[in-house]
């Protein structure tokens, strides 16, 4: 479901935020509404917060340096694919988040008759490059999504026929990044898949898994709670 309004476009939602289009800039806006009660603590302030995504942010920034550095060092199957005899290469990019600071904002539900245009103060990150492809997750039913034979009519089969067919490659390539994340930032990201948006380039034999948010849930991949 997708929500617009005078200045921004409601995308979703994960665990700790709510994502929005800013129409005007073209990027991503993230209002960590639900940060907070992630902490699972009474003394956890807005600034603990602010800490938490300042960090991730950082950590985010490092986390790209170090693939950069370190994809093409990883074994070839880990980096192609194979898919009707012609092969394709797997790389990965990692989209910064943003600044993050406080700020007033208002908090729309995802449903207009729950709209509440109260200005508060919020953990606010914004800046994040907009990709408007589709998650992992809604092409491949493997990673969660609907049969081929249940897309809708007017998408383009021949993408999700084409990540269908190398899901097991794909998972992999994912299962890498964690590992190469893990040993070199020391962060136990879980990447889920709807953050994973796949770009594919048929001319130059390229698939390209551009990832939005390493974190499923900042406090808890940072085992803050």
């Amino acid at each position: 479901m997708v929500v617009a309004w005078n200045d921004r476009t409601w995308l979703g939602e994960g665990l700790d935020s709510a994502v929005f289009l800013l129409k005007d800039k073209n990027c991503v806006m993230k209002i960590y509404d639900r940060l907070k009660n992630s902490f699972l603590k009474q003394e956890a302030t807005l600034n603990d917060c602010l800490d938490a995504v300042q960090l991730y942010n950082a950590d985010t920034l490092k986390a790209k340096k170090v693939l950069e550095s370190e994809w093409d060092k990883l074994p070839e199957d880990v980096r192609k694919t194979v898919f009707r005899k012609n092969v394709y290469g797997i790389t990965i990019t990692i989209l910064l988040q943003g600044e993050a600071q406080i700020r007033k904002e208002f908090m729309p539900s995802s449903l207009p008759e729950q709209w509440n245009f109260e200005h508060i103060d919020y953990v606010v990150s914004e800046g994040q490059t907009y990709i408007s492809t589709l998650g992992l997750d809604s092409y491949i039913e493997s990673f969660g999504g609907s049969s081929l034979d249940d897309k809708p009519l007017n998408a383009d089969f021949s993408s999700y026929e084409l990540l269908d067919a190398c899901t097991k490659d794909l998972k992999t390539a994912i299962f890498y990044l964690e590992q190469v994340i893990r040993n070199n930032v020391g962060v136990p990201f879980r990447v889920v898949h709807q953050n994973i948006k796949p770009v594919i380039d048929v001319q130059a034999k390229k698939i390209d898994l551009i990832v939005t948010d390493l974190a499923k849930c900042i406090v808890q991949d940072y085992h803050m709670v």
